[in-house]
């Protein structure tokens, strides 16, 4: 496509997916497991694509030159440096699983259901964030954790600034350059207290967080170039704008009372504690600040939930009665959203998709910690689980084993396989090494020799 009259290339997908009564959309998409590690071609060229679209958005705005934009800019770009940290996952959950454990977790319980069901027709907002935050395990920091950080994101963000609107480009690679510096130093140190380990992650989710609004503004420009050359439908249209889009944080005044003793300048007491006699002055402090929206900047695209609800035709149809409501306008524009009811039922669908998504990853997590297993170094011993065979080619062959083995434990990607060892005659165990696929580190499997025949056929065994 074309943006500031510059061209935007990029790489997506299409996928037709039946949504109850809007029908069957077109959903197009980028793989999200590519934007994670920013690994393989596809990914460097949609993530370069991304932030030159986001910054001919802001020369064609004339924002080119505002230093809120250019933080924004600055910190997605960062989003490179972290991608791949295991750490940001455990901000908000949003690790991909293996293929097929998504779909395996256990059903909603039918009370659950209905609980969320309570929650989300009572349109509540703050209670659905709540809703989301303990499901999705985000914990909000702590006053004094805010105020410090804040102080110490400013100074680091500060200096990228200063360089970027000193020596553009180059000034922002010297940053970057900085940056792993400091990653290294904080991150990999053993004796790196929790609080800036703590700090380190919330930087890290801010650039994700940061990277993620450029992406959205990516596809607000996309969306009308798809309907224009592929003939994209309205409601198809809906589904992207409301996939690809990010919520922002709100302005919020937060007010709370304190009370001071008459003629002391130390204490602020509690009246239940002590000083009962004395008398006392009821002070109303207010702050306006930002407060998160309840998918703490995230979005739905390049969540894990999303193949959870597209999985379950009854929350395809919960959201296909938003996406086919003539009300849907008014909400997505002008923010009506009490007055339709289909949207809260859509709330609905998204809250227990993250709700099966949460107890799928607690199944894999426990199902890792019991497995019978022993981690030493880089090798592994695993007996792998019984599955149905499949053909004797390296991708089945790679599905299969990363489905029995999961995921890179440094960063979350697949594993592939690298090298094996042919069995002995009689042998129980057969020794596989996996590379993984997005930081090139391997990993060696013992697997059992009668499970693996179980796996793939007997011709198959020496061959892989």
């Amino acid at each position: 496509m074309t943006v500031g009259n510059e061209p935007v290339p990029f790489v997506i997908h299409r996928q037709p997916q039946q949504f109850g009564p809007a029908g069957q959309l077109q959903y197009w998409y980028m793989p999200p497991t590519e934007l994670r590690g920013i690994q393989g071609a596809d990914a460097e060229l949609n993530f370069e694509s991304i932030m030159l679209c986001r910054l001919l958005v802001m020369r064609e705005q004339g924002w080119e030159h505002d230093p809120n934009e250019q933080c924004t800019f600055l910190l997605a770009y960062a989003y490179r440096e972290f991608c791949r940290s295991k750490s940001l996952r455990q901000v908000v959950r949003d690790s991909f699983l293996p293929r097929g454990w998504i779909l395996r977790g256990p059903p909603l319980p039918s009370s659950e259901q209905d609980r969320l069901a309570e929650v989300c027709t009572a349109h509540d907002r703050e209670t659905i964030r709540r809703e989301l935050d303990q499901i999705l395990g985000h914990q909000p920091l702590s006053r004094a954790e805010e105020v410090g950080f804040e102080a110490a994101f400013e100074k680091w963000l500060g200096i990228g600034l200063l360089r970027l609107r000193k020596d553009g480009s180059q000034g922002l690679q010297s940053w970057l350059q900085d940056m792993r510096v400091w990653m290294a130093r904080y991150r990999r140190n053993s004796k790196t207290s929790p609080v800036v380990r703590k700090f380190v992650d919330y930087f890290g989710y801010q650039t994700k967080s940061a990277f993620f609004l450029c992406y959205a503004s990516f596809w607000r420009q996309l969306i009308p170039w798809l309907a224009e050359h592929h003939g994209l439908d309205e409601n198809s249209r809906r589904l992207l704008s409301l996939w690809h889009y990010q919520n922002q944080p709100v302005q919020q005044e937060r007010v709370k009372e304190i009370l001071i003793p008459e003629g002391t300048a130390q204490g602020i007491v509690d009246p239940e504690v002590g000083l009962a006699s004395q008398r006392l002055w009821r002070i109303r402090l207010s702050r306006v600040g930002m407060v998160p929206d309840a998918f703490s900047g995230q979005v739905l695209s390049l969540h894990p939930l999303t193949w959870r609800l597209f999985s379950c035709n009854r929350l395809c149809d919960m959201l296909g009665q938003f996406l086919a409501s003539p009300r849907f306008t008014d909400v997505t524009e002008w923010g009506s959203a009490n007055d339709c009811p289909e949207y809260w039922v859509m709330v609905q669908a998204i809250v227990e998709s993250a709700m099966l998504y949460q107890l799928a990853l607690r199944n894999y997590e426990d199902r890792r910690q019991t497995s019978n297993s022993r981690v030493r170094q880089n090798e592994v011993v695993i007996e792998t689980h019984a599955a149905t065979p499949v053909t004797n080619t390296i991708e089945e062959v790679n599905r299969q084993l990363n489905d029995n083995f999961g995921q890179c434990p440094e960063c979350g990607d697949l594993l592939t396989i690298a090298r094996s060892r042919r069995p002995r005659r009689g042998a129980r165990r057969i020794l596989i090494t996996m590379q993984c696929r997005g930081c090139g580190q391997e990993f060696r499997f013992y697997a059992d020799a009668n499970e693996l025949r179980t796996l793939f056929p007997e011709s198959s065994e020496g061959e892989i």
